[in-house]
């Protein structure tokens, strides 16, 4: 389901980056290592917005901590996917529109795109 909500003056929701997304949008690779996990592309799929933050790592492994504690990065991986989780608390009168999975997957056949833009990378 996707859910379109009106943010007005004071109104801030936290957005994070939709994990699952980064393997079926990017071909991401998932790296299980207890401590050390992340995403990883091979064969030159890596997203462009993420280029900086794959050649700073020294394994070329995204983590899932930065993935939730980076501004910046959190903003450019849901500019990738163009997807987001939010765990707050979206309350009735904030909802503009709701889509539900059938009408969803009826715009993705139609090849139509939603897109999430967002104003500044300060999430």
């Amino acid at each position: 389901m996707l859910i379109e909500v009106r943010l007005d003056g004071g109104d801030a929701i936290t957005a994070y980056p939709d994990l699952p997304s980064f393997i079926s949008d990017t071909s991401a690779y998932v790296q299980d290592d207890c401590e050390d996990s992340g995403f990883y592309w091979e064969g030159g799929d890596e997203p462009e917005l993420l280029l900086s933050y794959i050649e700073a790592s020294e394994d070329g492994v995204i983590y899932f901590d930065d993935l939730i504690s980076d501004g910046e990065l959190i903003y450019d991986a849901i500019q990738t996917t163009k997807t987001c989780v939010v765990c707050d608390i979206i309350h009735p009168e904030m909802i503009v529109k709701i889509i539900k999975q059938d009408e969803l997957m009826g715009l993705c056949n139609n090849h139509q795109k939603s897109s999430l833009e967002l104003s500044s990378p300060g999430l």
